[in-house]
């Protein structure tokens, strides 16, 4: 992603260590929102914010399923990482899809076994761009528009 973020917003879903939240604010994001379970990583999350000044960023502690179904707005760029074990890629892709602004992009890092065929046929999703490190792929999708 190359340009000006000044407007954008964005959605990391499961946030870890939060180095695609925060790297999403310091090229200027507007706001950028984190979602973090595990209570020791959002504690270093909130040490993290709080030392770089970051108040673009908006910290959300719990279950990010849970919490995406009470966020009332939408985004520009939505961050899918979870933990590859978990197998969470489907569940977050269709959870999320209703967040998404209309050009906005979902970023997702998966294994590279991970099929994504189906379920960006069932969510009428392009792939944009995609290229795969070692184990992992690394896939920008949109929403297709419809041609009337």
């Amino acid at each position: 992603l190359k340009g000006d973020f000044s407007s954008l917003t964005g959605l990391d879903l499961f946030a870890g260590s939060g180095a695609i939240g925060f790297e999403f604010a310091s090229r200027g994001a507007k706001e950028v929102t984190l979602i973090e379970k595990n209570r020791v990583a959002m504690q270093a999350l909130q040490a993290t914010k709080d030392k770089l000044r970051a108040q673009q960023i908006l910290l959300i502690e719990g279950d990010a399923f849970i919490k995406v179904r009470s966020l009332d707005q939408k985004f520009d760029v939505i961050f899918i990482d979870p933990p590859f074990a978990m197998n969470f890629h489907e569940k977050a892709l269709r959870g999320v899809i209703s967040l998404l602004k209309e050009d906005g992009l979902i970023y997702v890092e998966s294994p590279k076994e991970w099929e994504i065929s189906s379920i960006q046929s069932e969510l009428d999703l392009e792939i944009v761009r995609e290229a795969t490190a070692g184990a992992v792929t690394y896939r920008l999708l949109k929403i297709k528009k419809v041609d009337l």
